[in-house]
Parts: C-alpha cells; sequence; structure tokens
C-alpha cells in the first residue's frame, strides 16, 4: 500500500488538491477556460505567482464565478 509517511503529509496533500494553486488550478482547468486568459507558452514558463492569481481571478469571472470554491 502507497499513502503518505505521516498524516500531517495526508492533510497536506487533501488540501493542495482541495485547493490547488493558481497555476495548478490554470493547468488543471485549460480545456475549460475562454480563450485569451492564459497560453499554454504561459503556464509552462513558471512565471511569477502574481501573474497566475490574476489569470485565474479572469478565469474565474470568464466562467461565472469561482468554481472550486478556493482562493482568489
Amino acid at each position: 500500500m502507497i499513502g503518505p509517511k505521516s498524516e500531517i503529509d495526508g492533510i497536506r496533500e487533501m488540501l493542495a488538491q482541495a485547493d490547488p494553486n493558481d497555476r495548478n488550478y490554470l493547468i488543471a482547468n485549460k480545456t475549460i477556460l475562454p480563450e485569451g486568459v492564459v497560453s499554454e507558452e504561459e503556464l509552462k514558463a513558471e512565471l511569477p505567482d502574481s501573474f497566475y492569481a490574476e489569470a485565474r481571478k479572469n478565469a474565474e469571472n470568464h466562467m461565472g464565478g469561482n468554481q472550486t470554491g478556493g482562493k482568489r
């Protein structure tokens, strides 16, 4: 059986899945993002967090609000 080394690691992994950082959110949802929000090259470039935070905010606004209940 493969699992987290500790309960804390398990909780950390669940939180990461429940509320991904902005770049991971955009990558996970790139197929449903409105065109022009973020390019494939920008996702691969590992730009500053502030760039992805703004892109996520724009994507959520275009998609009608916060889809995941996560951070903005």
